[in-house]
């Protein structure tokens, strides 16, 4: 069982790690904290559990004293880092859905280096002690050594606030507004007549233009299609949703829905004057075919962004109260499997270690060592959990395998 668990972590943080290196629509900001988090998390199963796999096994410490401190020095490192690494994912979301664009805009590369920098800094800051004499002596056994971690009760209280209570604390509190914040959407979204998609059209006319990212930075300013931008970033909360690109200064007042095409580079939006839809590849060829020859087409260059405009029936309009519901429960669900997972997984070991320290117990071995291998499972479900529902995380692992 062990075995499996550090072949899940190695594997799938790896596959995350590899897949946002390599794949162009995975390089956002946004997924940079999900590679930090696949980063610790691979390193707890590459150096962390096979020292304590042989620890837990042979039931005393072979390796000596200096390696059993950078050891468990290293341990509580990664751990920490996994965990603010979460909590700086959480706060990451938040930002973008309560502040989207004044957010996206300060969200720079410099930032997001700082950002995690200061998680590695402050998981260091919370390992360094022991190694500076902030410990107790290491027991031993019959004569045997062992490796525990610090039972200096000043030391445990200041890593276990440090490492998870206040993380959690703050993690709670996000995810709650988050919480908040996608139903208030939904709710509004039920007011909104044209914010879904709808299913088919009739006619049609195509209009171009370049760069509207870039347009959207130099206006300062919402277009009524902007909100979408917000809702991505909740559709990137639940990573169930596809990405959106807001299109300022446009008279459309309906939702825009985009996805990258890998092979064409071309991100492709089909607009309507109830909703958006999603273009297929063969779709998105085809526009491209018929403005090949047109002069806008060529003024505009490469990277050329396609609106189709069409106009439907109501009767082809999905329900919109359905679909609002539909994508509160997503969130909803999702954010449950996000807290459950992190809290289940690591809340038994720190209030065991924190109480037992205080306290001056011992908890039985058998508990202690099901809880604390519990905490690594953590490290193999982040990268399930985070990337596993969404569809370019996917798509590029199965380019990978």
């Amino acid at each position: 069982i062990v075995t499996g668990i550090m072949l899940v972590i190695v594997i799938g943080n790896g596959l995350v790690v590899i897949a946002i290196a390599k794949d162009r629509q995975l390089k956002g900001l946004q997924n940079w904290f999900i590679a930090s988090l696949a980063v610790s998390d691979l390193f707890v199963g590459l150096l962390i559990m096979p020292l304590s796999l042989a620890n837990e096994l042979m039931g005393y410490w072979y390796f000596g004293t200096v390696l059993c401190e950078l050891w468990l020095a290293t341990d509580v490192l990664l751990c920490t880092a996994s965990i603010l690494n979460l909590c700086l994912i959480s706060l990451d979301r938040y930002w973008s859905i309560t502040r989207a664009i004044s957010y996206v805009r300060q969200r720079t590369k410099t930032r997001a280096i700082v950002m995690i920098t200061l998680v590695w800094l402050l998981s260091m800051i919370l390992c360094f002690p022991p190694l500076a004499g902030w410990k107790r002596p290491q027991p031993s056994i019959h004569g045997l050594p062992l490796c525990v971690l610090s039972k200096e009760p000043g030391y445990v209280v200041y890593s276990t606030v440090g490492s998870f209570y206040i993380p959690l604390i703050v993690m709670i509190l996000v995810y709650f507004k988050i919480f908040l914040a996608a139903r208030e959407r939904a709710r509004r979204n039920l007011k909104k007549p044209n914010a879904l998609p709808p299913t088919n059209g009739k006619s049609s006319s195509t209009t171009s233009f370049s760069n509207p990212s870039r347009q959207m930075e130099d206006h300062g300013k919402l277009s009524p299609t902007a909100e979408m931008n917000s809702d991505d970033e909740m559709s990137q909360m639940d990573t169930m949703m596809p990405d959106t690109t807001a299109v300022p200064d446009t008279e459309v007042t309906s939702g825009v829905e985009s996805t990258t095409d890998p092979e064409m580079g071309y991100k492709m939006i089909s607009v309507t004057n109830h909703g958006a839809k999603l273009l297929t590849h063969d779709e998105q060829r085809k526009l491209l075919s018929e403005d090949t020859d047109s002069d806008a087409h060529k003024s505009l260059g490469d990277k050329t962004k396609h609106i189709h405009f069409s106009e439907e029936t109501d009767s082809d309009s999905l329900s919109i109260k359905h679909i609002a519901r539909a994508r509160e429960r997503r969130a909803t669900i999702v954010l449950g499997i996000i807290m459950a997972t992190f809290i289940g997984c690591w809340l038994p070991f720190f209030s065991i270690y924190l109480i037992a320290s205080l306290a001056k117990l011992k908890a039985p071995d058998s508990v202690f060592a099901v809880i604390f291998w519990l905490g690594y499972v953590n490290s193999a479900l982040n990268p399930i959990i985070y990337t596993i529902f969404n569809q370019d995380f996917r798509k590029a692992f199965k380019k990978i395998i």
